[in-house]
């Protein structure tokens, strides 16, 4: 099943063409899903990673005869519906290499320990969200 079918209007692909100060064009290609929360903090978590892990995979698969060289972006987000300005709880850029070892990786903090991210989640990403 495709993040389209099983996501709908809550998905977005995007193929980007990044000017840089050059006059080069950076491309990438960018897949995103937006959710609501689960009950808790750490149950959303965990199913905002299993995401980002889909997406991953996905894009890996989707566009496997392209070069080394293409970067790739996975994004999971709040909803409008849940905060307006809405929020990014994973967002994380990489070439092939990265996204293979995402789809990989069962824990958020186990990307983070292996990749040194210090923002993945991002700093932030329950603001808001959950009321104590």
């Amino acid at each position: 099943m495709t993040p389209s079918e099983k996501y709908g209007a809550d998905f977005i692909f995007d193929r980007l063409s990044i000017p840089q100060a050059d006059g080069s064009r950076l491309s990438a290609h960018q897949a995103c899903v937006c959710i609501a929360p689960k009950d808790d903090e750490a149950s959303t978590l965990e199913y905002a990673w299993q995401i980002v892990r889909e997406l991953a995979g996905w894009l890996t698969e989707a566009f496997a005869g392209l070069p080394e060289g293409e970067r790739f972006q996975v994004i999971v987000g709040w909803s409008r519906a849940v905060r307006e300005n809405q929020g990014q709880i994973f967002k994380i850029w990489g070439f092939r290499h990265r996204m293979i070892e995402i789809a990989a990786t069962p824990t958020c903090e186990k990307f983070a320990r292996k990749s040194g991210d210090a923002r993945v989640p991002m700093p932030g990403w329950q603001k808001d969200v959950f009321q104590k």
